[in-house]
């Protein structure tokens, strides 16, 4: 009699669907490093206008990183407390506008909001280390805001309860009640935001003003298409995944889940008062301050110009169809692989396996610390010969 096999449970799929990820990630390093003639040479790093790159790489993600996190935790902390504020639902849909807009879109709004004829010019400072941060916040400040509130809305009833009880101030509160629950989402917020900010492309390309402001995104770009060295791009791809993989081990470790609590005792207001409703209405005012007119000027641009001609055309529709079509099975394959990867993770950590667990997230994440240019670089690239 033929033998069953026996069906795969969820954290060997969730194993194999990462292990699938890094080959799928990690190979066209590999294939790239073999045409730059085997084992790059990581003499390279010596060079001082690649110490330059990866200091001004590591100083534009730290500091976008710090003006997208440290404001998303008053706003999140602000939408958290007021749940009951009448446009509250538009606040959060506004806030999900901007991880959908194209970063060329998002650049060209920077530009005719700062730039020398924009609505608040900057002038020619507009072009460097400033208009890169600018364009980072508008991207990853309503980011870190959707993260982190999660965490805030989950604080049992309980607690807030309590809190009353023995006569919390709001800032009682929220070093008692909120700040923990925070530190659940701060690190693993913070190494997303980081993680974007340091591969990030087209912002750099278009808004660095100039080799001063290129990062190791950049850099790789250039050494592919202009200097024709996979060497140089294979050495500085492997310096960004190495320092996002610490990265992320780090957050990982700093990271603490809260366990779940039951509590029917329904809502409970936090501890409030004039001086805290000031702080949260400054919060969600300055968010919507700069997410809103960034995403102004790029409707005033776009209604601007010949819009019945562009709608008019074949070549949009096709486009967009096209698009569609990528997206939704990008989107399906993408949820089951997420899924299954996160679904092991659980269950490792609830078996006591907390370093596999770690491990399989790090995998779910390297798609964020590999270069894309490397990742899409076809195999035939012209000038790309050992």
């Amino acid at each position: 009699m033929a033998r069953r096999l026996k069906p795969l449970d969820t954290a060997t799929a969730g194993t194999i669907a990462a292990a699938v990820v890094l080959i799928g990630v990690l190979s066209p390093v590999a294939a790239l490093a073999v045409r730059a003639g085997g084992l790059p040479d990581f003499a390279v790093l010596g060079d001082a206008y690649l110490l330059r790159v990866l200091r001004f790489s590591l100083l534009q993600a730290g500091l976008s990183t710090l003006l997208s996190v440290v404001p998303a935790v008053f706003v999140a902390r602000a939408l958290a407390r007021r749940r009951r504020l009448p446009l509250r639902p538009v606040l959060l849909g506004l806030m999900g506008v901007p991880l959908v807009v194209p970063s060329v879109a998002a650049v060209l709004g920077v530009v005719a909001v700062f730039g020398a004829d924009g609505w608040l010019p900057l002038g020619r400072g507009l072009y460097g280390l400033q208009g890169i941060l600018i364009a980072h916040v508008f991207f990853n400040l309503p980011l870190a805001t959707r993260l982190l509130l999660p965490s805030l809305e989950q604080v049992p009833a309980a607690q807030w309860r309590l809190a009353r009880q023995l006569g919390f101030s709001p800032w009682q509160a929220f070093r008692h009640v909120e700040w923990p629950a925070l530190l659940g989402a701060v690190p693993g917020a913070a190494l997303m935001v980081f993680m974007l900010c340091l591969t990030s492309f087209a912002v750099v390309l278009t808004l660095g003003g100039g080799p001063r402001s290129t990062t190791l995104e950049v850099a790789i770009y250039q050494s592919l298409r202009f200097d024709f060295d996979p060497g140089r791009a294979v050495v500085l791809a492997l310096v960004q995944f190495g320092l996002c993989a610490l990265l992320a081990m780090a957050a990982a470790r700093l990271t603490r889940h809260r366990d779940s609590e039951i509590d029917a005792g329904g809502e409970t207001r936090p501890p409030d008062s004039t001086a805290m409703r000031l702080v949260d209405g400054a919060a969600i005012g300055i968010a919507l301050a700069v997410v809103g007119v960034i995403l102004a000027a790029i409707v005033v641009d776009g209604l601007s110009g010949p819009v019945a001609h562009v709608l008019s055309t074949g070549s949009l529709w096709r486009s967009l169809a096209l698009s569609t079509g990528i997206a939704l099975g990008a989107t399906v394959l993408a949820t089951l692989t997420g899924w299954l990867i996160a679904s092991s993770a659980a269950r490792l950590a609830a078996a006591g396996r907390g370093r596999r667990a770690d491990a399989l997230e790090i995998a779910g994440a390297v798609v964020y610390v590999v270069p894309p240019l490397v990742i899409g670089l076809p195999v035939t690239t012209p000038g790309l010969k050992p």
